[in-house]
């Protein structure tokens, strides 16, 4: 039997678009390992915020946890913002390195297959 393949989604901002676009990212990618009879373990790690949306997550049958990095809702509310007027999304360093760290802890505590990092998707090279 083949092994499942390993996707980690992160939601940056864990706000509601973004939860919700996750989350169809993820069911697509469920339902073509499905079709190809392939297994899919499908973690979610999202920054810890004001408002959480763990329960979507968790009703679309996929795992949640939280990451070691919290966000203001003017945090959010300035990633939207950069989003819609191509500016920077963290506009100082100690607060971008903490995020990249952060990113790349999880990754390597994770070890996905695939790396979904709000809804775009990246194939990590196997190592093992």
């Amino acid at each position: 039997m083949t092994d499942p393949l390993r996707v980690l989604c992160a939601v940056p901002t864990f706000n509601a678009g973004e939860t919700t676009r996750g989350v169809e990212v993820a069911k697509a990618i469920r339902d073509v390992g499905l079709q190809r009879g392939r297994a899919v373990e499908i973690t979610f790690a999202y920054p810890r915020t004001p408002h959480g949306f763990e329960a979507q997550i968790h009703q679309a049958g996929f795992q949640a946890r939280p990451v070691d990095f919290s966000l203001t809702d003017g945090d959010v509310a300035a990633f939207m913002e950069a989003d819609h007027t191509g500016e920077e999304f963290v506009h100082d360093l100690a607060t971008a390195r903490l995020l990249l760290d952060v990113c790349m802890r999880e990754v390597a505590q994770a070890r996905p297959d695939l790396l979904v990092f709000g809804d775009v998707a990246a194939f990590m090279e196997a190592d093992h």
